[in-house]
């Protein structure tokens, strides 16, 4: 019996092995088109469109979305996964059925996460769309089990480009406008090519592409192997004439098609942008904070989402309200609260983000609508590992010249500090970022304190309207 077990394992393996990579297709900017099998096209609708479909068992539908008007080009995403439908804005935003949700959400075989800078939508099957925000780059990845049976505006992931233009029927065609006509989906759809005709490209925009996507001293080099960089470099002159600043998104676009590809490229300098004071700045550009701003703080909130955590929702709420008001009350103000979570299940196990109203840092106001989201219904979790919570939530992207805090709320006893611990303390230290710890402890004193400890740190415990100092 176990033989034969073995035997039925060596062909599931077999056949498991013989399946063709995993595909990945591309939506540059709601205007370029990169297929599955690598072919490009540009082209921005008057409505919404079909972009890959599994043909066979249903399991996905992704559609783009345009505005309608005459010089409109924005666009949403929807995502279609176990009988539910998921809409991406440009902003953050996440639409289920209609009706606004925060992240992280799992429904089913679905699940739906935040980054720092990404949308990521994915199920069980092998689909995953990924929406980077700040670059207006939306992938589609799928496994080598939708070979040949997915099609759309985005191709049919074949391997040979000649069958990009097919349709639903399987005829094929020459002509993008018939092409965009056989995926439209909607009966009063007018389809018309809203992306502006090609401009004559200059030598220096020329010049300027082919040294990111052509030239061997190009910081890309090492992917031009692996992942054909010529559709890349068609997307960038066709474009970069009428915005420079897409020279960068296409740039961007490969590389990180080049990362799916297994090869981690680094982006150029001039590609690569931080934002200080609402000001852009470049990589390459050197910024010196001479003085830190006392007038605003970054908090950034961890929650263990157990079982005897569930208590917390209510006075987490109440505890950042009073936070925000003490803090204005010492002028201290423009402060922004962030949400973090793990130990729970599903999507809520490991250390992940939580939205507050679409965004990763938000007002104290607007801090209700992410803590709303938080999951309470697991005793027990699979995940317990504080440590590497408050080194997710180090990560942030705080504002570097401002106080920075972390806020952990736990219910579970601490693991031992070992390693992990002490390359936390050394992150924390590193971006001057003071941590505070909420939870239920056992305390010894060297001298007994009249009233109830409500915390304490280094040099003090705080009982009600009693400061004593520890000796």
């Amino acid at each position: 019996f176990k033989v034969f077990r073995f035997l039925r394992f060596l062909r599931l393996y077999s056949k498991l092995s013989d399946l063709p990579t995993p595909g990945h297709a591309t939506l540059i900017g709601g205007t370029n088109y990169v297929t599955f099998d690598k072919s490009f096209y540009r082209f921005a609708g008057d409505c919404s469109y079909l972009l890959a479909n599994d043909f066979i068992d249903g399991n996905f539908s992704v559609i783009v979305n345009y505005n309608r008007g005459p010089k409109s080009i924005g666009k949403t995403i929807s995502v279609l996964s176990n009988d539910a439908e998921f809409e991406i804005y440009p902003d953050g935003n996440i639409v289920r059925n209609n009706r606004h949700i925060e992240l992280p959400m799992q429904y089913r075989n679905t699940t739906i996460r935040r980054t720092d800078n990404s949308i990521i939508i994915s199920n069980i099957y092998g689909v995953e769309i990924k929406c980077l925000l700040q670059q207006d780059i939306c992938q589609v990845k799928v496994s080598g089990w939708y070979f040949g049976r997915t099609a759309g505006l985005l191709g049919t992931f074949t391997n040979y480009k000649g069958d990009d233009f097919n349709l639903a029927n399987h005829q094929s065609v020459s002509d993008i406008q018939q092409l965009v006509k056989g995926w439209e989906l909607g009966k009063k759809c007018r389809s018309v090519n809203k992306v502006p005709e090609r401009c004559e490209v200059t030598m220096e925009t020329h010049d300027k592409c082919a040294s990111y996507l052509k030239d061997r001293n190009s910081p890309l080099r090492y992917a031009f192997w692996k992942l054909d960089p010529e559709p890349y470099f068609t997307m960038c002159i066709d474009n970069a004439c009428h915005n420079e600043k897409f020279i960068c998104e296409a740039v961007t676009a490969y590389a990180i098609d080049a990362k799916l590809h297994g090869v981690d490229v680094e982006l150029p300098k001039e590609c690569v942008t931080c934002e200080l004071d609402s000001v852009k700045i470049h990589a390459d550009t050197e910024v010196v904070v001479t003085k830190a701003n006392k007038h605003s703080s970054d908090y950034v909130v961890i929650v263990e989402e157990k079982t005897c955590n569930n208590r917390l929702r209510n006075n987490l709420v109440n505890l950042i309200t009073t936070l925000d008001k003490s803090l204005h009350s010492q002028g201290i103000t423009d402060n922004r609260f962030g949400l973090v979570g793990f130990g729970g299940v599903g999507v809520h196990s490991v250390p992940h983000i939580h939205t507050v109203d679409n965004e990763i840092f938000n007002t104290g106001r607007k801090f209700q609508l992410g803590v709303e989201f938080l999951d309470f219904s697991s005793r027990y979790g699979e995940y317990n590992d504080s440590m590497a919570a408050i080194e997710f939530a180090s990560q942030y992207p705080w504002r570097p010249d401002i106080s920075k805090n972390i806020i952990i709320a736990t219910c579970t006893p601490c693991v031992k500090v070992d390693t992990c611990g002490r390359t936390v303390t050394r992150a924390l230290k590193q971006r001057d970022i003071v941590l505070h710890s909420l939870s239920e402890l056992s305390i010894g004193m060297k001298k007994s304190i009249p009233g109830t400890v409500f915390g304490f740190d280094a040099n003090s415990v705080l009982v009600v309207k009693i400061w004593e100092t520890l000796i």
